[in-house]
């Protein structure tokens, strides 16, 4: 969505997506405030962007944003964050998707456009990409998913309980603790 909302580019975003189902696009990489990957046209073109990490604040306010809003604790040890997380870290203006002021895009083909079909294949794989692994969107932007986790489990469920997936989560952390570098 974020993507097509450049809607200048109409024409190279449908070659974009058929460049990446074809497998054009290589050794993709995704790291802090950088994405790198080639891509097979009439030639082998290198796109890279770069992408201003996130502000301290605008991450602080992100975090108080999503305080309490996981309320479930089976959703949260299955991987789901739930709606009032998704809608904070996807809103426009404050969440976690950069501005097009933000971003910088290059691609070594002779297309005058910004976005070419290239970069519109490395965009729409970097989507592929962040679907399965989405906490490489946390370290595109610099910052530490965990950090938000924790702020959005802060006044939710009572981790005291007696309820068994507290209990579960409480044991989680603990491992979590023990083996995070």
């Amino acid at each position: 969505t974020n993507l097509e909302s450049y809607s200048d580019y109409e024409s190279r975003l449908p070659r974009g997506r058929t460049y990446l189902r074809k497998g054009n696009v290589y050794d993709l990489s995704i790291d802090e405030g950088a994405v790198f990957a080639y891509v097979a046209g009439s030639e082998i073109y290198e796109v890279e962007f770069t992408i201003e990490v996130l502000e301290k604040s605008r991450w602080e306010g992100l975090k108080r944003a999503v305080a309490g809003e996981v309320r479930n604790l089976v959703d949260l040890l299955s991987g789901e964050l739930g709606d009032g997380v998704m809608q904070a870290v996807t809103d426009p203006d404050s969440g976690l998707f950069p501005a097009p002021s933000e971003i910088r895009l290059s691609c070594n083909c002779p297309d005058w456009a910004d976005v070419c079909k290239h970069v519109a294949a490395v965009m729409y794989a970097i989507g592929v990409q962040l679907d399965s692994e989405p906490e490489l969107f946390f370290k595109l932007r610099k910052v530490d998913h965990a950090e938000l986790i924790q702020a959005a489990t802060m006044g939710g469920p009572s981790l005291a309980s007696d309820d068994a997936s507290a209990q579960i989560l409480v044991a989680a952390r603990s491992l979590q603790q023990v083996y995070t570098p």
